[in-house]
């Protein structure tokens, strides 16, 4: 695998494009014999990739983990100053919680090195994880008095792992050590839910880990257990240098309570600079309704799902050919999308 992220690292600084572009030229240059050099450079990439033992399917279905890969170990990932600040500050806003890391050196605070895979807690009575962990950190948690942040790993999931088959036995496919991270806190407020009240756990990633597909079910488990807050914006904005032109996204999760609402998907403010430019929502059946828009002369609603009643309309706007919207349920507001630039009817008033 490592040969294989070098092939496509060798792309991306070759030809000076960031490794989504990388991938947009492999997807459309298998068998590339023409005068494009970037197409023919991608078709060598795909050919030397296909001698490692990597065909030109699995290359695409790998572009997550590779690209994932190429910005933790090219890219400038320490984080600016003043988000980690901002950070540090919604962890913790003004609570007696400690704060603790795991993948997230740039907070400057203790590292939880444990094994986060191995071990079952059934309750506080019968715990094979919690019991196990670092004393201090164990001990903080006992007591309702930790703040967690967890950097998101592309790591591939150690299904060796008691915690990997606890969660196949419960249904869910966990194929990153990122997805297993998320159903070890779900367990560990299931568990111990008389002192979790005050648990807070923070994730960075990158947005594609958000609407990943392999990532759906357990995203949907976790919003069972957790709500969240948080932010996105470019990597250019949260770290000190990056050439990835990708997305982060930071949520701050708490355990549900007794007025908790249902969650519907991740809706995060999407920041430029200090800036809210627009609210993002991040998830699968989303991503395809984008996908849907591509081009389109026109879009007509025609039902009142819930994902489909705060779409990212910076997004809509630059996917269609043509920013016509026909609302069949009367549910957006018109003032609003004419001023943004659309051309909308509304049917039934």
């Amino acid at each position: 695998m490592n040969n294989v992220v070098e092939a496509v690292r060798y792309g991306v600084e070759t030809l000076g494009v960031s490794p989504d572009e990388m991938f947009s030229l492999i997807k459309s240059s298998e068998g590339y014999e023409g005068d494009d050099y970037r197409r023919w450079l991608a078709s060598k990439i795909i050919e030397l990739c296909e001698s490692l033992g990597v065909g030109y399917t699995q290359l695409l279905v790998k572009k997550f983990a590779i690209t994932q890969s190429i910005i933790e170990s090219y890219s400038d990932n320490h984080i600016k100053d003043s988000l980690i600040s901002k950070m540090k500050d919604l962890m913790l806003d003004d609570s007696n919680n400690s704060l603790y890391t795991v993948n997230m050196e740039d907070l400057d605070v203790d590292i939880v090195d444990t094994d986060w895979f191995n071990g079952i807690d059934m309750n506080s009575e019968n715990s094979e994880f919690v019991s196990e962990l670092p004393d201090e950190f164990r001990e903080d948690f006992l007591d309702d008095k930790v703040s967690l942040v967890y950097r998101v790993s592309s790591d591939g999931a150690d299904r060796g792992s008691d915690l990997y088959s606890d969660a196949r036995n419960t249904g869910l496919s966990c194929k990153s050590a990122g997805a297993l991270m998320l159903y070890r806190v779900c367990q560990m407020v299931s568990a111990f839910d008389e002192c979790t009240e005050n648990f807070r756990f923070g994730i960075l990633t990158s947005t594609k880990f958000l609407c990943d597909r392999d990532n759906e079910d357990i995203w949907n488990y976790f919003l069972q257990y957790f709500d969240y807050s948080g932010f996105a914006m470019s990597a250019g904005d949260l770290m000190n240098a990056s050439y990835m032109k990708c997305d982060y996204a930071f949520l701050v999760c708490t355990p549900k309570t007794a007025e908790s609402k249902s969650s519907n998907g991740i809706v995060l403010p999407y920041y430029s600079g200090d800036k809210v430019i627009e609210y993002r929502r991040y998830s699968r059946s989303n991503r395809d309704m984008y996908d849907a828009l591509l081009d389109a002369d026109a879009l007509m609603l025609v039902t009142e799902w819930k994902e489909f009643r705060l779409p990212a309309w910076g997004v809509i706007k630059k996917t269609m050919k043509a920013p016509v919207i026909f609302d069949g349920r009367n549910i957006y507001d018109g003032n609003e999308l004419n001023d943004l630039g659309f051309v909308y009817h509304c049917i039934g008033k």
